[in-house]
């Protein structure tokens, strides 16, 4: 008999996962569709590492913004440790920037050159 109860519980417990998931999904879409961009979200499990859920996941795009953050992160770990300092100056080498892409800084530069500033500088472009 306990094994019936835990069984149908086990049971329930996953079609009302799988309709939260299901659920979810169906926002999501709805936030996406009509839009013109390409938008990827992936959830993960971090019990057991299982894909949860996965709108264009397979999809290859490009991190931009999501992976300077992470640098800027860990930047300012180093500056807490002492390693860095907010007013120290860092080198930007002007062919580091490439042409044909946003880059708010690289426009500021002179035209020409190399150019020293505020590591504080840089991160607030990220």
């Amino acid at each position: 008999m306990i094994k019936k109860v835990f069984t149908f519980l086990l049971f329930t417990l996953s079609l009302l996962s799988f309709a939260q998931k299901s659920a979810l999904k169906k926002e999501l879409k709805k936030i996406i569709d009509g839009k013109n961009a390409t938008v990827a979200v992936s959830v993960l499990s971090l019990d057991d590492a299982h894909l949860n859920l996965n709108i264009n996941g397979d999809k290859k795009l490009p991190m931009q913004s999501v992976f300077k953050f992470h640098i800027a992160l860990a930047v300012l770990d180093r500056v807490d440790k002492g390693e860095f300092k907010l007013d120290g100056r860092i080198l930007i080498a002007r062919p580091w920037l490439l042409e044909n892409t946003w880059s708010p800084m690289r426009e500021q530069l002179p035209p020409k050159g190399n150019v020293k500033t505020l590591l504080s500088r840089i991160i607030k472009f990220t």
